[in-house]
């Protein structure tokens, strides 16, 4: 299981990081620490709620978390948010509520995931298929 760490706004400086280069730090045993957030664009950092913006690239980075056994030796992930600035104070919590929200959901999905026909659809180089399973499985059709 992934543990969760809360870090809202502070000292340290978000890098946006993708799946690939999550995956890659994996392997060479240098992934110290992942922020997650989203963000729409590169205008500036936005600290959107995590998986609010791209659910596909967000899967993805939290399949590859797992796959690659992160939090087995006690690493947490950070959810690295802040609340849009016109939020009303009391409301200003909903933001990271929905980060852990939507990660825990990925997570389940990725324990879903049939690597099986992952597999088979690679031999078969049906990549159409796997692209529809995974969509199917991120919104819930059978």
């Amino acid at each position: 299981m992934i543990k969760y760490l809360i870090q809202i706004r502070g000292a340290l400086k978000f890098i946006p990081v993708f799946f690939p280069e999550i995956g890659f730090a994996l392997a060479m045993g240098k992934l110290m620490t992942v922020h997650l957030n989203d963000q729409n664009g590169i205008r500036y950092d936005q600290d959107k709620s995590f998986g609010v913006e791209n659910l596909r690239s967000a899967f993805n980075q939290v399949k590859v978390l797992k796959e690659n056994g992160y939090g087995e030796h006690g690493e947490y992930v950070g959810l690295d948010v802040k609340a849009m600035r016109t939020t009303k104070d009391e409301d200003s919590y909903k933001h990271l509520e929905n980060s852990l929200k939507i990660f825990k959901a990925l997570e389940e999905k990725v324990d879903r995931f049939d690597y099986d026909f992952q597999k088979k659809c690679v031999e078969n180089r049906d990549f159409e298929a796997l692209e529809m399973y995974v969509m199917n499985l991120l919104m819930g059709v059978e």
